[in-house]
């Protein structure tokens, strides 16, 4: 899916984040942007934990859309954990 170009791409990066994501997700939906104009972007970096479940499960409820890619790429902070 496409999304139009009113909305605000949120890009969230993470690494083993499954005990932190919930709060993380729940913050975004509780902004004060409407929902249809927010589309989540969740990267996760490898993680061995159940975080990419996490986030797909949160996009399925609705009401933001979004995606979760993979990346084998990781970031400076992800190399120090």
């Amino acid at each position: 899916m496409i999304p139009p170009p009113n909305r605000a791409f949120l890009i969230v990066p993470f690494l083993n984040e499954a005990s932190s994501l919930p709060d993380v997700l729940v913050s975004i939906a509780a902004q004060n942007i409407s929902p249809e104009h927010i589309f989540l972007v969740a990267v996760d970096s490898g993680s061995s934990d159940d975080g990419p479940a996490i986030v797909r499960d949160f996009i399925a409820r609705g009401p933001i859309e979004g995606v979760v890619l993979r990346s084998d790429v990781r970031s400076i902070p992800a190399d120090r954990k």
